[in-house]
């Protein structure tokens, strides 16, 4: 079975996109979480700083 540039290169596309579905599924809520905890360190350091 011989597949043609143009078929090889949508089924390419499409693993590609299902891998990379698949690392955003696992790592955007661990970095999403990282953000967040960053953002409520630098707003305590802002509230202390502001306080003192």
């Amino acid at each position: 079975m011989r597949l043609d540039r143009k078929t090889r290169k949508k089924i390419g596309i499409s693993i590609a996109a299902i891998g990379i579905g698949m690392l955003l599924a696992v790592f955007m809520p661990f970095w999403g979480w990282i953000i967040i905890a960053g953002a409520v360190l630098i707003y305590i350091g802002w509230n202390l700083a502001e306080h003192k």
